[in-house]
């Protein structure tokens, strides 16, 4: 069985093809954590918290209602598969936020009986470097730093991680011109990857560079796809705005073929 853990403001039909060619590959059970986008406006007190400009927020308060989504999800695939061990996938963000659900929601002891692996697809696990001075502009306000300290890396024996990034998009900011599309994403990957990394001009998906999505630990498998971007829509107050399909993401075949299997 796989559950799929979505980005920010990622909802179950912008994953029903990703669902589908994992099924396509052998999964028999495949249930993406059911969000909603209002409910990300469930973040909106923990900036009123003084934990929130300390930058110590904590998960279980600020990300309760995406625990309870991937409860939700992990429980229907446990009770509709009993026999099989739980394949994890996250992405983006939903790849640290799970992290965070499994330190806090199942035991080593649980994880090594019913988690088969983690897979984390163009997730931020890496904070910026200590020289930058980026490293005090933490976009999650302490989440991220959370997880690292309390469920760093690939930590439990017997459960298979994977991280996976795409090189699609250097960032850039020079030359840019509304007519040419790739330079509008070149400097939209400047804008993502400063903060990220503190290196505006580094390779990565288009939203999350290459060396903040692939975690230090020897143990975790890393996989750079060739020419893949972050996603493949855009979320939009209706339905997600659907990118062209020849759109190479972590979900295109191609791509597929590098981590589904891993």
């Amino acid at each position: 069985a796989v559950v799929i853990c979505p980005a920010q403001f990622g909802v179950p039909p912008d994953y029903y093809s990703l669902q589908e060619a994992l099924i396509q590959r052998g999964h028999m059970g495949v249930y993406t954590a059911e969000l909603s986008r209002p409910e990300w406006l469930k973040i909106v007190p923990a900036t009123l918290t003084k934990d929130y400009w300390t930058g110590e927020l904590k998960p279980n308060t600020t990300l309760q209602f995406y625990y309870d989504a991937i409860t939700k999800a992990y429980q229907r695939a446990r009770k509709m598969h009993p026999e099989s061990k739980v394949n994890f996938v996250g992405h983006s963000i939903g790849g640290w936020i799970l992290r965070c659900w499994l330190k806090d929601h199942l035991t080593e002891e649980e994880q090594q009986k019913y988690v088969a692996s983690v897979t984390t697809l163009g997730t931020p696990h890496n904070p910026p470097p200590e020289n930058s001075i980026w490293k005090a502009f933490d976009q999650t306000r302490g989440l991220l730093k959370f997880v690292n300290e309390e469920a760093p890396g690939a930590y439990i024996d017997g459960v298979r991680y994977t991280c996976v990034v795409g090189n699609a998009t250097k960032g850039r900011v020079e030359g840019l011109s509304v007519s040419k599309p790739e330079t509008i994403e070149s400097a939209v990957a400047f804008v993502s990857y400063l903060p990220l990394c503190g290196n505006g001009e580094a390779e990565g998906d288009g939203i999350v560079p290459v060396e903040t999505a692939l975690m230090g630990d020897e143990r975790c498998n890393k996989i750079v796809i060739d020419g893949a971007k972050h996603s493949a829509f855009l979320p939009s107050p209706g339905p997600s705005i659907k990118l062209p399909d020849d759109w190479l993401w972590y979900g295109s075949e191609s791509c597929m073929d590098q981590w589904a299997n891993s």
